[in-house]
This record gives structure tokens, sequence and C-alpha cells, in this order.
């Protein structure tokens, strides 16, 4: 009794790890992690940790499996050994051929089972490995791609020279955690601009970008509409290279909380000393609030902690 619990929580728990291992997989592989709220958990490291956790997770997942099929095995053979060598009362030519009969029929459900597993293992191959591999080369050449040209960029109240139009500056940089945060007022019809630094020659893979803003509109019972774009520019901010994406009609209601701004991003070259442009625009229309909109950043408080600072995050 006690050995077939074990066998039960082996195979329960292998599946388990299996299926738990395939599902972080996939959140790195579709960029999912920020989605389901895990880099608030995990931070930085959330995408890392989905993938090389995952993969490690598939194969301990495996190996319980296998080891579970293994003993599965040895206990049928050792349960028929111990039916064969038990003392018969029957005649010596009932027992051979009772001990026959059982062999043929063990020898038929064993190969039956066999097959069953086989088939089963090969499946779950066929679906696991090359998901998982797939999983584990784009998540990295994505990581690549990131570390060199897509850091997450900070909001920072620092106005940025030699750029036009004007703006403020965005980096890598998190606030210093004695920072307090400070109010933006975003009027209805104005823009703000940030700007990255001068960045080096490469290029911008596609996909999801995300911006988090702690905003409210400026009046209660009143909501304020809010377009997002994102620009490959020149080192003077006067050429616009190319477009990565935008959104418009981005509803910002009353009351501070961290919005989640997603644009779909287009690939886009970056030559030496391109910047990336964020650009805010408050809509103009009488169904928005006449007063505009506000927003938190650069720093710490009631709304903004490590980890939710307003940013925008590459895919």
């Amino acid at each position: 009794m006690q050995k077939t619990t074990y066998l039960k929580i082996r195979l329960v728990l292998g599946l388990t790890t299996l299926l738990i291992g395939l599902w972080a997989a996939n959140l790195a592989l579709f960029q999912w992690v920020e989605r389901v709220g895990l880099h608030y958990l995990f931070g930085e490291y959330a995408r890392h940790i989905c993938a090389y956790g995952g993969f490690s997770a598939i194969v301990f997942g495996s190996m319980l499996l296998n080891d579970y099929l293994v003993l599965i095995k040895v206990s049928k053979r050792k349960a028929k050994l111990a039916i064969i060598a038990a003392p018969k009362r029957q005649p010596l030519l009932e027992t051979k051929k009772a001990e026959r009969k059982q062999r043929i029929t063990n020898k038929e459900h064993g190969n039956t089972r066999k097959t069953i597993a086989g088939i089963s293992l090969t499946i779950l191959l066929l679906v696991s490995c090359p998901t998982v591999a797939f999983s584990i080369v784009s998540y990295t050449a994505t990581v690549g791609i990131i570390v060199k040209f897509m850091p997450i960029y900070y909001l920072h109240r620092i106005d940025l020279s030699g750029v036009s139009p004007a703006g403020k500056l965005m980096n890598t940089t998190q606030p210093p955690p004695s920072q307090s945060e400070i109010l933006y007022e975003l009027l209805r019809g104005g823009t703000v601009y940030f700007y990255s630094p001068m960045l080096s020659q490469g290029s911008i893979p596609s996909g999801t970008w995300f911006l988090y803003l702690w905003a409210s509109t400026a009046s209660a019972g009143k909501v304020s509409r809010l377009t997002v774009q994102i620009h490959v520019v020149s080192s003077d901010g006067s050429v616009e290279k190319a477009v990565i994406g935008s959104v418009t009609d981005v509803v910002v209601d009353y009351g501070y909380s961290e919005r989640v701004i997603t644009i779909t991003g287009s690939y886009a070259n970056i030559s030496s000393t391109d910047r990336i442009r964020l650009t805010l625009y408050a809509q103009t229309g009488s169904e928005n609030d006449n007063k505009g909109l506000k927003f938190y950043y650069d720093g710490y408080g009631a709304y903004q902690t490590l980890y939710h600072e307003t940013r925008l995050e590459p895919p």
C-alpha cells in the first residue's frame, strides 16, 4: 500500500512539474511575463527565471515520470515472480499449463502497455522538445538583443539639452531610493517628450512594448484620452527615422493607479547616435477633461514603489 502511494505521488509530481515547466518556458517565449504579473514578483529577472527555470522543471519532471515507469515495471515483474514461485497444490501438468497461459497473457498485456507508453512518450517528446528548444533559442536571442539595445527605460525629470522638440530624459537608471516622486501635469492638448541616450548601431525587434504610468485625469467624474507614440529619431530629435508604434484613445479616468499601456512595435534599424523618443499627448475634445491629466514619475512615495515605477519596457 505504501509503495503504491509512493508511486502515485511520483506520477502526480512528475506530471505537475512537467506541465509547470512547459507553461513557464512558453511564458518567456511569447513574452507573457508582464501580462501575468510575474515581473512584480521577480523583477527584472522574471524572464530569465521563466525560461531557464521552466527548462529545468521539464527535465526534472521527465526524470520523475521515467522513474515512475521503471518502478512500475520492476514492481510488476517481482509480483509475477512471486506468483510463479508460490507453492501449488494442483497437479504438475495443470500447474505448468496455468503458468504458461499466465505468462502468455502477461506478455501480451506487457507488450500492449509498452506500446501505449512508447506512443505517449513519443508524442510528449514531439510536443515538448521542439517547443522547449524553440523557447530557449528564441528567448536567448531576444535577451541578447535586449541587453545590447533594449533596456528598460525609466522616465526622469531631467530636461535633456540639444534636442528639438524639447523633452526630458529616460534612461536605464532607476530613481534613487531616497528620491521622492514628482507630479507632471499634462494639459488637454499638451505634449511631453522623453528621449533615450544616444544608442549604438543595431536593430530593435518587433513585439509588444509596455508603458507603466501612474496617472489620473485631473477632475473627478471626467476622463482624459492619451495618445502614446514611440519613434526612432536623430540625435537632436529633429528627424523621425522610424515609427516603432503608437496607440491612441487610451482612457485615463479619475484616481491614481498604475496604467499598463501596450504598444505594438515594429522592427526598426538603429544608426549610431540615434535615440528612442516617447511621446505622450493629451487629446483635445470637449469629451475630455479640460484640465488634462497628471502622472507621477521619477521617485518613490505614495504610489511608486520598487519595480512599480513609471517606465517604458521594450519587447
